[in-house]
């Protein structure tokens, strides 16, 4: 199976670790999926895409002097590995290696 490398930062948040690291939309939307919130699963926190609202987002991000940041918050499964980075003094840098499926490219 196929895998990636990124490298990424550990936060902390009342006792829980948090990775920090940057991913471009086409390769997150090559290695996860959503599931919607709707009348079969209402505990979801997702929204259904609104194609105009995307439209309009896209076309405001296509002028360079526009920005639009904000996370994204995944849940990382077992089968990604966590490495960390160098020698002891970057205990708070680390690799994540993502296993990617033929399903997913």
């Amino acid at each position: 199976m196929a895998q990636f490398t990124i490298s990424a930062q550990i936060l902390s948040q009342h006792g829980n670790k948090l990775y920090l690291f940057p991913m471009n939309s086409q390769t997150l939307n090559k290695i996860s999926y959503v599931v919607p919130r709707g009348d079969e699963s209402p505990q979801e926190i997702q929204r259904m895409v609104d194609p105009k609202r995307a439209k309009e987002i896209g076309e405001y991000i296509q002028d360079v002097n526009n920005l639009l940041p904000n996370s994204v918050v995944v849940n990382l499964t077992e089968e990604v590995k966590i490495t960390p980075m160098g020698d002891g003094n970057l205990r708070h840098s680390l690799f994540l290696r993502i296993a990617v499926s033929s399903l997913m490219c």
